[in-house]
């Protein structure tokens, strides 16, 4: 078996039925010792033109429902967002040269991603 890391970067496909097996997860992520965990959905996937705040409130009621469970198995949990115009999918972002918005999903606070503080946890 490969090399574990006690940071485990999680990219969700950004459909509802993906989202609804973070049951499935979070016991594998409290089992490898997880320190950070980090949800990056494409940027389309949070994100419904036709509703009142521009928000998918089904997705993004998935993203809190995940935030709070990873919360009570002790795991801080962050949501990586960035301008839809860098790129639709982390890959994308990063092809282009580009880091992205970390979300505290407890606090609300923000900051950038850096290389030097992509592991800390705040």
């Amino acid at each position: 078996m490969g090399k574990c890391y006690p940071e485990i970067l999680t990219n969700y496909i950004g459909r509802t039925r993906d989202a609804l097996y973070f049951k499935d997860v979070l016991p594998m992520l409290v089992r490898f010792g997880t320190k950070k965990h980090i949800i990056a959905y494409d940027t389309d996937a949070l994100s419904k033109e036709d509703s009142v705040d521009g928000k998918n409130q089904q997705v993004f009621d998935h993203v809190i429902d995940f935030a709070k469970q990873s919360k009570a198995a002790g795991i801080p949990t962050y949501l990586w967002t960035w301008n839809a115009n860098d790129g639709k999918g982390l890959d994308d972002l990063l092809k282009n040269r580009k880091l992205p918005i970390e979300v505290n999903l407890l606090t609300k606070q923000r900051r950038a991603v850096t290389l030097e503080n992509i592991n800390q946890v705040w």
